[in-house]
């Protein structure tokens, strides 16, 4: 029971009550541009942080890692396997390595925190938004770190890694001066990047998941934005 719980950090009760009898990896949602795992099996080397798979005709990616384990491998397996990995950013990559190695999985990081995923296959340049593919795009947003992109999946999903996450208790997208590691400034211009999206659901590395109605996602950062640029201003 131990050994479960330790694997469900950053699962909400709610979440729990839905997961598999056979374990992690849950289903957190359904989406026409594919279904959304919530993969457990947190890992002390990403400090934690949650890891999502996304199941897709087009092949599966997993977002960040994981903690390697063979029974969450196995089920990843039975959903299809993992065809790419995108690294969020320098903090999130666990056992990127074994899943790799287990997969065959291409793996994708910026180039700037690529010396935290030695080996990987693919390297984002610059600040660019780098299309994946026709359903998936990949955005730096430098700032937590130098290398620190988000996912969006369907034009509506956003991955944050750290970038970004839901406060329930101040009701509002955070992004943290106090866990910003490489420059505030930028970080700030980052998520400005993204005010024009029209987020649906926010899935962070840390912090709270949180859905957004149609068009409430730009009101959400503008107050982001205001907060950031009062802590800039302090």
């Amino acid at each position: 029971m131990l050994r479960f719980w330790r694997s469900a950090i950053g699962a909400t009760p709610e979440l729990l009550r839905h997961t598999p009898a056979e374990g992690f990896p849950a289903l957190l949602l359904s989406h026409p541009a594919g279904e959304v795992f919530y993969c457990g099996w947190t890992s002390r080397r990403s400090f934690g942080a949650s890891s999502y798979l996304v199941v897709r005709p087009e092949g599966n990616v997993l977002i960040d890692s994981p903690r390697f384990n063979g029974h969450l491998a196995r089920r990843l397996e039975a959903l299809g396997g993992v065809a790419a990995m995108l690294l969020t950013h320098r903090d999130d990559v666990a056992d990127h390595a074994r899943w790799a190695e287990r997969f065959g999985c291409p793996r994708w990081i910026h180039r700037a925190d690529a010396d935290a995923a030695p080996g990987a296959e693919q390297l984002v340049e610059g600040q660019a938004p780098v299309l994946f593919d026709p359903g998936l795009r990949l955005i730096p947003t430098p700032g937590h770190t130098a290398g620190s992109m988000v996912a969006l999946l369907g034009e509506q999903i956003l991955f944050s890694g750290d970038h970004l996450w839901w406060s329930p208790g101040q009701r509002a997208v955070v992004a943290s001066r106090t866990y910003c590691w490489w420059d505030w400034p930028s970080q700030v211009a980052s998520v400005e990047l993204l005010r024009d999206l029209d987020v649906r659901w926010l899935l962070p590395g840390h912090g709270d998941r949180h859905p957004f109605d149609a068009g409430a996602w730009g009101a959400a950062i503008d107050c982001t934005l205001a907060y950031c640029r009062g802590l800039a201003a302090g």
